[in-house]
């Protein structure tokens, strides 16, 4: 997999996560720190960054509620982050994210160009993004479509 920066305005950045089968979409806005997610389902989503000594920035949905979370660092560097209610783990090895399950197995690996790991929120948007593409948007996608026998 590998992320794509499609074009980009002002603010307004839409990356393209591409795959052997599909290509999802992630358009980012810095301004108002949103991302909108077009998969097997299309969500909005919003950053924010809480706290002072220890920062963390969160995932929230349209409603406001707090879907994922990850330290908040200065530069992109190895962490965890929470999605779903589900612990993940991320490092950056020769430009690419890997995200890593609580076992440590690689769940997937994608490409990043030197322009996602230049700005702090368009790198978080971009690994929030991969994890939900990996793990939330696979399960509604599991909820949505009728079982077969």
């Amino acid at each position: 997999m590998k992320w794509v920066l499609s074009h980009a305005t002002d603010g307004l950045h839409h990356w393209l996560l591409q795959q052997e089968e599909n290509t999802r979409s992630l358009i980012i806005n810095l301004q108002r720190l949103s991302l909108r997610l077009i998969g097997i389902t299309k969500r909005l989503f919003f950053l924010q960054v809480q706290g002072l000594l220890n920062k963390k920035i969160l995932l929230r949905s349209e409603y406001g509620v707090v879907i994922g979370e990850a330290p908040f660092a200065s530069k992109p560097s190895p962490g965890q982050l929470t999605i779903n209610g589900k612990k993940l783990f991320h490092r950056i090895e020769d430009q690419k994210l890997v995200l890593l399950n609580s076992e440590k197995a690689v769940v997937g690996t994608s490409d990043l160009t030197q322009n996602a790991l230049n700005n702090r929120f368009e790198f978080y948007s971009l690994l929030f993004g991969f994890a939900w593409f990996l793990t939330a948007d696979v399960s509604e996608k599991d909820s949505l479509l009728p079982a077969t026998a």
